[in-house]
């Protein structure tokens, strides 16, 4: 049994969560009176505030009748005072060892190295002039921004993202696949970041819609209900309300309403108009070649001189679709091609303007 005292601070309903999915059970505890924590734990006890003279023998016979094991505590001063008592008082009892946000400070101090040795971003080879590049704070508060949310875009992608939205003229940011969000937040604060325009999501979070040729692919796509899937992406948008919305079609349908009536409108964000005219298009929905090759037949028209058609997994161990629509696009843009590049597996084409 796993207690966690004190139970209603962020951190320890978030630890509460992760020994839950490891299945390990867990045991609320707090100082205050009908603490609303208590919902959120099977198990619920009260326990007087670590300084009260009662404390120690409170939390030994909270032990003893659990059967605690370990003790996690999201709080600095009483993590302090729990290693100091439980040597004594609970010697068969384990603090569990990470020290409140030594954690959480390790990772921002692992990222700002990151950072530190990606070095200044050199603007991409092309013939439109670059706007100003992201401040060391803005690169890092973008990775990390992008790095909350689950997903497969790695921060080589993010940092090419940035690269091209510094490129890319006035227009609307479309993204065709969006999932849990984690490329879709990228994009959508640096198209605030960058003036470009709003960013539209497309995606119909259907299963029937995301089957694919692979079926281990396909195999881990079926563990996700779409229902939740759909909760986890409006959570993560959310912090671009206002700037940001979805259509929840598939993509040969979602084109024709972007292009007869450029609003998008959902419940969870309301009403958004858009340019009509595409700065930076990216294409990561399902990646059979046929749905590819829609994709871009469908959507790479509206892109703007001056704009950029993005075409994930361009290098794909599971498939080629990506690919042979990509080289396809790059021939039949021809000339109109201001330049091209790979970057975190992903194909970045931008059209002359």
């Amino acid at each position: 049994m796993l207690l966690i005292f004190p139970a209603g601070m962020p951190a320890a309903l978030e630890r509460a969560v992760r020994a839950q999915v490891q299945g390990t059970q867990v045991l609320g505890a707090s100082s205050v009176p009908a603490d609303p924590a208590t919902r959120h734990y099977d198990a619920w006890t009260f326990l007087p505030r670590y300084d009260d003279p009662g404390f120690t023998a409170a939390l030994k016979a909270v032990a003893a009748a659990h059967g605690v094991t370990r003790v996690y505590t999201p709080h600095t001063v009483i993590f302090d005072h729990l290693k100091k008592l439980m040597v004594d008082a609970l010697p068969d009892v384990a603090l569990e060892p990470a020290e409140p946000f030594v954690e959480e400070i390790a990772s921002y101090r692992a990222l700002l190295k990151r950072r530190d040795a990606m070095g200044p971003l050199e603007p991409i080879a092309s013939p439109t002039s670059p706007k100003p590049a992201l401040t060391g704070a803005e690169l890092a508060g973008l990775l990390r921004f992008a790095g909350g949310v689950p997903g497969l875009c790695g921060e080589e992608k993010i940092l090419a993202l940035a690269a091209a939205a510094r490129l890319a003229p006035a227009g609307d940011v479309v993204e065709l696949g969006s999932w849990w969000g984690k490329s879709a937040v990228a994009l959508g604060w640096l198209a605030r970041r960058y003036g470009l325009g709003k960013l539209l999501c497309v995606d119909p979070w259907s299963l029937e819609e995301a089957t694919q040729a692979n079926e281990d692919v396909n195999a881990q796509t079926a563990k996700w209900d779409m229902e939740e899937v759909l909760a986890v992406f409006e959570t993560n948008l959310a912090m671009l309300a206002g700037d940001a919305n979805y259509l929840r079609l598939p993509s040969r349908q979602a084109a024709e309403v972007y292009a007869r009536t450029r609003v998008a409108v959902t419940a969870a964000f309301g009403e958004t108009r858009y340019a009509g005219t595409i700065a930076m298009l990216h294409i990561d929905a399902n990646h059979e070649l046929g749905p590819v090759r829609e994709d871009v037949r469908l959507w790479t028209p509206m892109v703007a001189r001056g704009g950029w058609a993005i075409l994930d997994d361009y290098q794909w161990p599971f498939g080629d679709g990506p690919k042979i629509a990509g080289d396809e696009l790059l021939a039949a843009w021809g000339d109109e091609v201001a330049t091209a590049f790979v970057a975190g597996t992903a194909l970045f084409v931008q059209r002359k303007a």
